[in-house]
Parts: C-alpha cells; sequence; structure tokens
C-alpha cells in the first residue's frame, strides 16, 4: 500500500469510493469532498492510500478554530476517513489518520480534531475535547464523539468554542440528527443553583469571581440567574436558613453537597482574585494544583488550574 497527497485527477474515482463506502449517505459526505478540492476557501489538504492504481483509502483535513479568548486558533477537521469495504479491518484506516495527524503537526496545526466513534478513534490516540476545555460546535454531536489529538504546538489557554468550517453545515454533516432523537432522554442538566441567606450578595460574589454581568435582583425575588457558559448556567436560590458547610467533613457539622470545579489560567493570581471577591481560603489544602475556598455562604468550590502535559 502506498499513501501520496490526493491530486486534481483523482477527484472522480474519491468521490466514486465515498459513494461506496458511506451507502445511504453517500452523495452527503461526497459533496464535502468535491467542496474541499474545488473551493480552496476552505484549506483543505487530502491523502489516498493506493493498491497498485487503484484507490482503496481517502482522508482529509479542512481548516476549523477554536474561539479562544487570546485569540482564535487554527486546528484542522479530520473529515471524511473512507477505506474500501473490501479493505476495511486491514489497518489502512489507522495508516491515514496517521498519515494526515503526522502532515498537521509539520505544519505547526496545535491540534486535529473530528466528529466519530469514540471507540476506533481513541485507539489512534484521540480523546473527547470537552476534556481540555474545547466545546463541541453542535449540540447535535455528542459530547464523547467530539474528539482531538493534540499536537507539538498545543498549549493549555487553547480553549473555547469550536468553529466548523462552512462546508459542513452546507452538506448537513454536522452531528447526529433522527439518531440523536431516537436515543434522547428529553432531560439535561441546564442550571447548577446554590443556596444563600443573602441572595444578592452570593450572586454578586460569583458574577465579579466569573467575569459575568451583575443581575438585578427585585426585593420579592427569591431565585436569580447569573448566566454562564453555552448550555450551562449557575444561579442563586434565597434559603434564610442556609448553613455554612464544613470541609473536609465533620460528624455532626453541616457537610457541602455540591461544589463547583472552576478552571483558572494562574492559580495564583486566581486565588488573590478570588479573596478580592470576599472569598476564603479553606484551612486544609490537599492538592498544589488545586486551591480550596469557601463563598461568603460557605459553599466550597475549587480553583485548579491545568498542567502543560506531553502530547
Amino acid at each position: 500500500m502506498e499513501i501520496r497527497e490526493q491530486r486534481a485527477e483523482d477527484l472522480d474515482e474519491v468521490l466514486a469510493l465515498t459513494r461506496l463506502t458511506f451507502g445511504d449517505e453517500g452523495d452527503e459526505v461526497a459533496a464535502i469532498v468535491r467542496l474541499q478540492v474545488e473551493e480552496p476557501v476552505y484549506g483543505s489538504r487530502g491523502w489516498i492510500a493506493l493498491d497498485g492504481d487503484r484507490i482503496i483509502g481517502h482522508v482529509a483535513l479542512t481548516d476549523g478554530w477554536i474561539d479562544a479568548v487570546r485569540r482564535l486558533v487554527s486546528v484542522p477537521v479530520l473529515s471524511p476517513l473512507t477505506v474500501h469495504p473490501q479493505h476495511q479491518g486491514s489497518g489502512i484506516g489507522g495508516a491515514l489518520i496517521a498519515y494526515a495527524v503526522a502532515a498537521a503537526d509539520a505544519a505547526g496545526a496545535p491540534a486535529v480534531v473530528l466528529e466519530g466513534d469514540p471507540g476506533y478513534y481513541s485507539r489512534h490516540g484521540f480523546e473527547a475535547t470537552v476534556d481540555r476545555g474545547v466545546l463541541r460546535p453542535s449540540t447535535a454531536i455528542p459530547e464523547a464523539a467530539f474528539q482531538w489529538v493534540r499536537l507539538t504546538a498545543y498549549e493549555p489557554w487553547m480553549r473555547g468554542r469550536f468553529v466548523y468550517p462552512d462546508l459542513f453545515w452546507r452538506c448537513g454533516a454536522v452531528g447526529l440528527r433522527d439518531q440523536r432523537a431516537a436515543r434522547a432522554t428529553g432531560v439535561e442538566v441546564t442550571t447548577v443553583t446554590l443556596g444563600a441567606r443573602d441572595l444578592l450578595g452570593l450572586a454578586q460574589f460569583y458574577a465579579r469571581l466569573l467575569g459575568l454581568p451583575v443581575p438585578s435582583v427585585e426585593p420579592e425575588d427569591d431565585w436569580v440567574s447569573i448566566g454562564g457558559g453555552e448550555g450551562w448556567s449557575l444561579a442563586i436560590q434565597l434559603e434564610p436558613n442556609q448553613e455554612r458547610a464544613t470541609w473536609p467533613a465533620a460528624a455532626g457539622e453541616q457537610h457541602m453537597q455540591i461544589h463547583l470545579e472552576i478552571r483558572a489560567d494562574d492559580l495564583l493570581a486566581a486565588q488573590e482574585h478570588a479573596l478580592a471577591c470576599g472569598a476564603t481560603l479553606a484551612s486544609v489544602q490537599p492538592q498544589d494544583d488545586v486551591r480550596v475556598m469557601f463563598d461568603p455562604e460557605g459553599h466550597p468550590f475549587c480553583l485548579w488550574v491545568e498542567e502543560a502535559q506531553g502530547n
């Protein structure tokens, strides 16, 4: 087997292979392949696997972006990955993945992302992006299915919502549709609510801590949402008999029943910021890369920092 860069004259054979391999979805996936070749704006690159003169596999990378706080970070999307049905299970897919990932690394990309089966792609070094703070571009994509492999140029600050290139939306190739609806339970977590004797005070604390707008609270309000990220929010509920939690837990004392994990770019700076907002530092600190703190109502929360790791 030989792997080489895809050429313009390969397109018709690659399209035929794509339609054969993807069955009922073949035309949709073939539309992606055609756009990748015919519209250079997407910055796509493709490679083919050859058995003699016959194309038996294909893979492509298309430019996407992480919408990080510092700047947009260009990260290629691996899609589609195609192997002729008669050659599946023979290692061709893995070889194409490795070839594309190595090319992306050599070009200075910090990662390669994809949408696919975690059971398959985890064997090739991919992991869920959400574990590193990179959010899927659509809720139609199961979190476990949106994956990446981090490369030499990766840095821990590269977090945020991933932005798909337009061609995937144009071709209807984002996430699960009918399959998602068939498996859905009809429920999802949207809000974490903390109790407080001082509703406005705790709302102001978390708004300052997280850099969110301070909500307005009317005298009759007993619940207020602070906001948060895509798909979640933090809220405060009036609890006149709220008791401060004891941590670590002690017999006969009020135990915590929930705590927030809050990631920080700089642990010491985040600790000082939290103290300035009105938090207190717990007397017991079990980890060097975590700070356990209490909000003004006595709810524990943890500040943590992601340590740089090897690829």
